[in-house]
């Protein structure tokens, strides 16, 4: 009998917006078991997860952006700059964006918690390296190791211990280094279910 009222369908596929939680939400409510029994190959899961993911922060994170740029320019109230500084710019917040996004899921896949997820996206993106910064000799070198000092080199110049080879370096590494710890745990952790 329709009463009218709209159900929400547990197997109805998911929104590009509804990616990000996508992951850690499957492991909380059990509808990991679910996308397992339709997608058996978890290469191909994991796959088509991080690309739509990653895919949608880029373009949205880069669209904003470029808003932001031409609001400043149009308001007068920021200097005017040339265009190849403009997309060279937009070029590293994509990058910064790609990375960042990668890195986060990751963590989701091998955390499975959302609060773990964050938290530790919030400690390795702008916690740490800040700082981390402040000491001296090693612990300055590990901070400059770390994602977040990466991307603060390439969107504002800042700490001046880095360069743009290391900070090309070191962001896609801990996207890479993370999302194949997700990836093992998914294949390994999830093969009976």
């Amino acid at each position: 009998m329709d009463t009218g009222q709209v159900h929400h369908d547990a197997r109805a596929a998911p929104t590009p917006g509804s990616c990000p939680d996508r992951v850690t939400s499957d492991y909380t409510t059990g509808g990991i078991v679910l996308a397992l029994q339709w997608t058996p190959q978890r290469t191909i899961l994991f796959a088509a997860r991080t690309a739509v993911t990653v895919a949608v922060a880029t373009g949205a994170g880069v669209l904003l952006a470029a808003c932001g740029l031409a609001a400043f320019g149009t308001a007068g109230s920021a200097p005017t700059q040339p265009w190849d500084e403009a997309l060279n710019l937009l070029g590293a917040a994509a990058f910064v964006f790609a990375s960042g996004t990668a890195l986060a899921v990751g963590l989701g896949f091998l955390l499975r918690t959302m609060a773990g997820a964050l938290i530790t996206v919030f400690l390795l993106m702008l916690v740490l390296p800040l700082l981390l910064a402040a000491f001296r000799g090693w612990i300055s070198t590990l901070g400059a190791a770390l994602p977040g000092s990466g991307a603060a080199f390439l969107l504002v110049g800042e700490p001046s211990s880095m360069t743009t080879a290391s900070s090309v370096v070191v962001l896609p590494a801990w996207a890479g280094g993370i999302l194949l710890l997700g990836w093992l745990r998914l294949t390994r952790d999830d093969a009976n279910r």
